[in-house]
C-alpha cells in the first residue's frame, strides 16, 4: 500500500471551506477509490503499527458478496473506541456506528447494504428510495429531497415542462468517485476518511459533494463536514436533508427526543392528533403504526449552534447532535415506532429545507441557488454519551436555552411549512 506525503485536492477543499491552513507537516494519505485514474482497491487495512505509531485504531475497506449487496465497497474505521462503517458506493453514507452497548442505526427490513443497481427511483410512483433505505446517515439531495410528485423545470428548451421528483433525490444511491484516508502526522492523529460525489446530467445540475467523516483515536466523538458546490456553468438549485436515523437500543419506550425548539409544526393530520407533551416522548413499538412527522424551528445557542440528541428511558445512554443553525435551518422529526420487524425508527433530519416536496419548499424560499462557482458548508459534530452523568450535562444545557423561549405547538398543519 502507498502512501502519499501531499495535501490532496479534496483535503484542500475542506480546510478552505472550514477556514483552516494545512500549514503542519501533510498527514499520512492514500488513495482507494478515483473514477479519473481507474483506481479501484479491493480491500485494504490501516493500522497504527504500519506507521510507526501506537494504538489500537484501525480503517479497513472490503467489498460485499451476495444478495443485492453484492459489489458494495465499505470502509469499517475503527477509532478504539468506535466502529463507524461508510459506504462509498452509497454516496458516502454512514450505515452504522457502534461503541459499547450502544449502536446509531436501526434495523431495517431491508437487511443488507443494497448495490444502487438494484434500486430503481420511480418505482411505486416515486418511492423506490425506500427498496434500499437502512443506513444511520442518509443523505436527501443534492437537487432534490423531500416528498416525491410533480415539479416544474425549464427544459432544454427553454420551455417550461412538468417532471416528476423522486423521494429524497439521488445522493444516497450515488457511488463516490473518489475516496481517501487521511491520518494526521502529529498528535492527536486524527483519522479522516474522504469522498467525492457527483450528481450531475447533461442540461441539468452540476452539483458535487465533498465530504469528510474525522475522528481522533479512543474519542467517543465525531464529525462529518461536507461541501457542496456548483461546479456547471449555470445556476443550480440545492436541497439537503441529513436522515438520521436510529432504532434500539437508545429507540425505546420512554426514550426522548431533546432539543430548543421555537416552534413545532405537523406535517399533516395524522401528526397533528399527538398531543404536544407526547411529540418528543416515543411509545412502544407498535405494529401498524402509521408515521408521524414535525417540522420544527430550532433555537440555536448565543453562538449559532444547534444542539439536540436522542436519550434512552434510564437517562444513562445518549447520541448527541450539535451544528450551525445557519448551515441546516430546518429540523425534520420523523417517528415511525412500527413493529421492530417491520423497521422501528426515527429520524433526527437537519436540513437546509423540510421534506416537502421542491416545488413547495422553492415557493416559501427553502431552496437555495448556487451560481456557478458557488458552493455551501455543512459540518455535524457527533458526541455518544455513554454515562448518566454526561447526558444529565447536555441535556442541561439544552433545556437551560429552552427556558427563555416558549415553544408554540401548532395544532394543525400550516401553510407555508407543512404544505
Amino acid at each position: 500500500m502507498k502512501f502519499l506525503w501531499k495535501t490532496s485536492l479534496t483535503a484542500a477543499i475542506l480546510s478552505l471551506a472550514m477556514g483552516t491552513a494545512l500549514a503542519q507537516k501533510p498527514p499520512f494519505e492514500t488513495l482507494w477509490i478515483d473514477s479519473q485514474t481507474n483506481t479501484h482497491v479491493e480491500s485494504a487495512v490501516i493500522t497504527p503499527q504500519m506507521l510507526g505509531l501506537a494504538g489500537s485504531w484501525s480503517i479497513e475497506k472490503q467489498v460485499l458478496h451476495g444478495g443485492k449487496q453484492d459489489g458494495v465497497d465499505v470502509v469499517m474505521l475503527n477509532n478504539g473506541k468506535m466502529k463507524i462503517l461508510v459506504v462509498p458506493t452509497r454516496g458516502m453514507s454512514i450505515w452504522s456506528v457502534d461503541c459499547g452497548d450502544v449502536r446509531l442505526g436501526w434495523d431495517s427490513p431491508v437487511g443488507q447494504i443494497v448495490h444502487p443497481k438494484y434500486v430503481n427511483l420511480e418505482s411505486r410512483n416515486g418511492l423506490g428510495w425506500l427498496d434500499g433505505f437502512g443506513g444511520w446517515l442518509a443523505r436527501c439531495g443534492l437537487e432534490f429531497a423531500g416528498a416525491p410528485g410533480v415539479d416544474k423545470i425549464t427544459s432544454n428548451t427553454g420551455s417550461i415542462i412538468e417532471v416528476p421528483l423522486t423521494l429524497h433525490g439521488k445522493a444516497d444511491y450515488t457511488p463516490a468517485s473518489r475516496v481517501e484516508i487521511s491520518i494526521d502526522s502529529q498528535p492527536p492523529y486524527t483519522l479522516r476518511v474522504r469522498g467525492i460525489v457527483h450528481e450531475c446530467y447533461m442540461f441539468g445540475p452540476n452539483l458535487q459533494l465533498t465530504t469528510e467523516l474525522a475522528t481522533v483515536p479512543d474519542s467517543l466523538e465525531f464529525s462529518v463536514n461536507d461541501v457542496i458546490a456548483n461546479i456547471g456553468g449555470h445556476d443550480s438549485e440545492l436541497m439537503l436533508i441529513q436522515h438520521l436515523n436510529f432504532g434500539p437500543p437508545l429507540l425505546e419506550e420512554g426514550a426522548q427526543f431533546v432539543a430548543a425548539v421555537e416552534r413545532v409544526t405537523p406535517r399533516d393530520e395524522r401528526a397533528a392528533e399527538a398531543k404536544p407533551e407526547d411529540i418528543f416522548v416515543y411509545e412502544p413499538p407498535k405494529a401498524g403504526f402509521v408515521e408521524q412527522v414535525y417540522y420544527l424551528k430550532p433555537l440555536a445557542d448565543e453562538k449559532g449552534m444547534v444542539e439536540a440528541m436522542l436519550r434512552n428511558k434510564k437517562g444513562e445512554r445518549a447520541a448527541c447532535l450539535r451544528y450551525a443553525v445557519k448551515e441546516l435551518p430546518c429540523l425534520t422529526l420523523w417517528k415511525n415506532t412500527t413493529a421492530l420487524k417491520d423497521g422501528c425508527a426515527t429520524g433526527v433530519e437537519p436540513g437546509v429545507n423540510y421534506s416537502n416536496n421542491r416545488s413547495i419548499e422553492r415557493k416559501y424560499k427553502r431552496v437555495p441557488v448556487l451560481k456557478p462557482g458557488d458552493s455551501r458548508f455543512f459540518s455535524m459534530q457527533f458526541e455518544i454519551a455513554m454515562s448518566g452523568e454526561r447526558v444529565e450535562a447536555v441535556e442541561k444545557k439544552i433545556r437551560g436555552l429552552q427556558k427563555q423561549t416558549k415553544i408554540t405547538f401548532d395544532p394543525k398543519p400550516v401553510e407555508g411549512i407543512s404544505y
